[in-house]
């Protein structure tokens, strides 16, 4: 998990942002605590950048390892980083860990190989029960128009959708702390 990840908890969620993050936070918090992901059931989080999808999806990693499971995040874009035998390390790592979080969804689907694997990953969760938690700057439209229509048919099945729409990136608010310095 990349470092600036590691703080991110619920505890640290700022849900009161809108109507949109109270929900996506609860919704997340309830798959966590019925460990739905241990049923195959997924949760998929949609919306503009910035919002607050990431910082759920490893929210719920975070507290899955307190609980002894297995998990683990990738970014789809690095999912086709290195030569062929590294992804398919990666992809095989990936199939039977108790959860996953894939974030940015879709980003990967233009590389022919990825998009086999991405299917062969998906499916094959799909047949074991195994959940995922999904993150997407695309809505299930752009979704299925990307992934196709066998692969999302297969997440949404058992996919909680949850969109946040209603407010506009945290890290415009963020970016304060990083330049705070050019006030001096």
């Amino acid at each position: 998990m990349p470092p600036k990840f590691r703080e991110f908890g619920f505890g640290n969620f700022k849900a009161d942002r809108s109507e949109m993050t109270k929900q996506a936070f609860d919704v997340a918090q309830k798959y966590y605590k019925a460990k739905a992901y241990m049923t195959g059931a997924n949760l998929l989080l949609l919306g503009s950048y910035g919002t607050g999808k990431t910082h759920l999806g490893v929210a719920i990693i975070h507290n899955a390892t307190l609980q002894g499971k297995s998990a683990g995040f990738v970014t789809a874009s690095n999912m086709n980083k290195g030569g062929f035998e590294e992804i398919e390390k990666r992809f095989e790592a990936m199939k039977n860990v108790d959860l996953i979080v894939i974030d940015d969804l879709a980003s990967e689907m233009d590389n022919k190989l990825i998009a086999n694997h991405m299917f062969s990953l998906i499916n094959h969760r799909y047949g074991a029960e195994k959940g995922m938690v999904m993150t997407s700057n695309l809505t299930l439209k752009q979704l299925a128009e990307t992934l196709g229509d066998r692969i999302l048919d297969r997440i949404t099945e058992r996919s909680a959708v949850v969109y946040i729409n209603d407010i506009d990136s945290f890290r415009k608010q963020k970016r304060k702390s990083y330049l705070g310095w050019l006030e001096d």
